[in-house]
């Protein structure tokens, strides 16, 4: 089994102008996300997951199905929090447009003591 760990900068918030997003320089917001992936290998390794690493910057709508069909995966798992002032892609509209794109099953997992935060993140894991 391998398990491969995605990090995806949404570039649309840019394209859409979106006044939050726009406050922070673009490389500092993708050395942040650089940042998170390098976090989250080590969190899993530590854990005695050995997870491949991998980085997009676009939407998440096409990445997500392309690496999931690149990397043959049989299980897209997505992180959420719940969302703040600034909506994400995941919210509840197109959350649809995942599901009819990835031919594998998808799991939505929320962390229990982020449950209740109203800033945005995603992750995604494949497992092939």
């Amino acid at each position: 089994m391998e398990t491969h760990l995605l990090a995806i900068l949404n570039s649309l918030a840019w394209t859409q102008g979106v006044d939050v997003a726009s406050a922070v320089p673009f490389d500092a917001l993708e050395q942040s996300a650089r940042e998170i992936l390098r976090d989250g290998i080590e969190t899993l390794a530590a854990r005695g997951v050995i997870a491949t690493p991998h980085f997009a910057i676009g939407d998440p709508l096409d990445h997500i199905p392309f690496f999931a069909r690149e990397l043959k995966a049989d299980l897209v798992v997505v992180g959420h929090r719940r969302s703040g002032p600034v909506r994400r892609w995941w919210s509840g509209k197109n959350d649809r447009l995942l599901l009819d794109r990835v031919s594998c099953a998808v799991l939505v997992a929320m962390d229990p003591e982020h449950a209740n935060a109203h800033d945005p993140a995603e992750t995604l894991s494949a497992h092939t």
